[in-house]
């Protein structure tokens, strides 16, 4: 899997640097050799080398394989519609809740806004399975007063111009780079808490996740939710379970997610059929899989 890394190289401490000289076809090839079902392009924007995912998503079709992005959402309409026909799902990620102030101030991008709604837009528009992931600013980047207006216009622009089936992932800001890399496990989940982080801000923030995922059930979304240990994605008809989230029951030291895949994180899903809630009939944004799967 190409950006998730779901393909362990020989060596993985040149894992980055190896990766970047696949060619298309050797990327099919590790797929199919791995027995994998899907190519992931992320942690790098896919749209920025279009051609190269563009070459791979042509070849992936031809034998059967699916391709998933995780986008910023800093793509044109146009790169958009070449890309939909040979992508499946995509996940947006938007950074604290589409507040303008925070795009020009954090993200160096005064004026984006407008341009990722589009892109979200054309994605589903296209009939590309898509995820919205909203990664909550800290309280030292943003005032609880801002969060909140954002969080309501955003969440319920997704709810009303989109479809309130859309998923939306609220997650927070992690500390950049390896997880913990002096051997020695960050305070507070290893979030981006401002500087000499304590148990305070650590609390405001958690709450804050916690408030983003009210206001976007408020806002009629009905499938917010907050990927912590043991989350379950629950029917919004009738409550039953369609998938739940299982974390590691280990730690490694250090933690290898930044670089490669890690195995230990399981989802499962129990009553997926076809996309609709087996109990209910009821339509549900779940994507269903094979029980071999």
């Amino acid at each position: 899997v190409l950006g998730g890394a779901d393909i362990l190289l020989p060596n993985n401490s040149w894992f980055y640097g190896e990766r970047g000289r696949y060619t298309p076809a050797q990327v099919i090839d590790n797929a199919l050799r791995a027995g994998a079902e899907h190519i992931l392009f992320g942690i790098n924007e896919p749209t920025l080398s279009i051609e190269y995912t563009l070459d791979v998503a042509r070849l992936a079709k031809q034998h059967g394989l699916e391709i998933i992005l995780e986008s910023n959402g800093f793509t044109t309409p146009e790169a958009i519609r070449a890309l939909a026909p040979l992508v499946s799902a995509v996940v947006l990620g938007i950074k604290g809740s589409a507040d303008p102030a925070f795009c020009e101030r954090w993200l160096r991008s005064p004026g984006a806004i407008p341009h990722l709604l589009e892109a979200a837009r054309t994605w589903h528009d296209c009939g590309v399975h898509l995820t919205m992931l909203d990664v909550i600013a800290p309280p030292h980047m943003q005032s609880d007063d801002v969060a909140i207006e954002a969080q309501e216009r955003l969440y319920g622009w997704i709810a009303e111009e989109l479809s309130p089936l859309v998923p939306l992932l609220i997650m927070p800001m992690l500390v950049p780079g390896p997880k913990l890399p002096d051997g020695k496990e960050h305070d507070f989940g290893g979030w981006l808490l401002a500087k000499g982080g304590d148990i305070e801000q650590s609390t405001q923030y958690e709450e804050r996740m916690a408030g983003a995922r009210f206001i976007a059930q408020s806002q009629g979304l009905l499938y917010a939710h907050i990927k912590v240990d043991d989350t379950e994605i629950l029917c919004h008809n009738c409550g039953a379970q369609l998938v739940s989230f299982r974390s590691p029951m280990l730690h490694c030291h250090p933690c290898t997610m930044p670089r490669y895949y890690c195995p230990f994180w399981t989802h499962k899903e129990t009553v997926t059929q076809g996309g609709l809630c087996a109990p209910a009939a009821a339509q549900h944004p779940a994507i269903p899989t094979p029980p071999q799967h």
